[in-house]
């Protein structure tokens, strides 16, 4: 991959979050974020209504006290991992400095992605993860390590763990690789021992999720198979994110 616009991407995500800074604490904390500090300071594997990443990273933030600007920049951080991937992106397909510095207005002034970075919520993450994901499919599509496969399972249990949705980012990509010759990029074989293990009879026993699954709050966490009805009841049962 050429690193002929590296400064570039350095520069734009550096302007990004520099903006964001200046901006964002100029307004009070929304509801949202005072809820997700609370939930972060009474861990748990997950909430009635989301991951745990957003809130840890939320009360992480104010570990040293209470401050808007500790909290928005991890959201202006974001915003800005996302311009940066996203200039990387744009050379990685071989555009030049004018498509690396349209790409990055693009992506840092879009109002629905701008909002992203000027507030924390779960959808900071995903700015970044989703495209960073893309990036490293595109590096394997062009040669590089087989081993970026475990990159991109990592970026995308993370992204997980922030918003449930990214699932559907997920198939997206395995559709896309599949319908075209990018499908290459499976080891031989991958797909055959796939569809093997998910075809044995213990497979479903080997699937199992703290975050969906877990029984209320604190550290209290059912590793069981994944089964929606029960789960979703054991969460109703436990409304609050305080620990009992």
């Amino acid at each position: 991959m050429s690193d002929r616009y590296l400064r570039l991407a350095w520069a734009a995500a550096g302007i990004t979050f520099f903006l964001h800074l200046l901006a964002n604490p100029h307004y009070g904390f929304f509801r949202d974020e005072l809820y997700f500090i609370i939930c972060g300071r009474h861990p748990s594997w997950g909430y009635v209504d989301q991951p745990p990443l957003v809130p840890l990273i939320a009360a992480g933030s104010q570990l040293f006290g209470i401050s808007l600007l500790a909290l928005r920049a991890t959201a202006a951080l974001c915003a800005a991992g996302s311009v940066f991937v996203i200039v990387r992106i744009v050379t990685q397909l071989g555009g030049g400095r004018f498509e690396a510095i349209f790409a990055a207005i693009v992506v840092a002034l879009t109002p629905v992605l701008a909002v992203f970075g000027t507030q924390v919520g779960p959808d900071m993450v995903g700015l970044w993860l989703w495209p960073l994901a893309a990036l490293y499919l595109l590096r394997i599509a062009d040669g590089a390590s087989p081993r970026l496969w475990l990159a991109v399972g990592a970026v995308l249990g993370v992204s997980f763990e922030g918003k449930y949705s990214v699932v559907f980012f997920a198939v997206a990509l395995a559709i896309g690789l599949a319908l075209t010759k990018e499908r290459r990029c499976s080891k031989p074989g991958s797909t055959e021992k796939t569809s093997s293990f998910l075809r044995s009879p213990t497979s479903s026993k080997r699937f199992s999720s703290p975050t969906l699954c877990s029984r209320g709050s604190g550290s209290s966490v059912s590793y069981r198979r994944y089964a929606p009805p029960r789960c979703v009841g054991s969460a109703l049962r436990h409304w609050s994110c305080s620990p009992k």
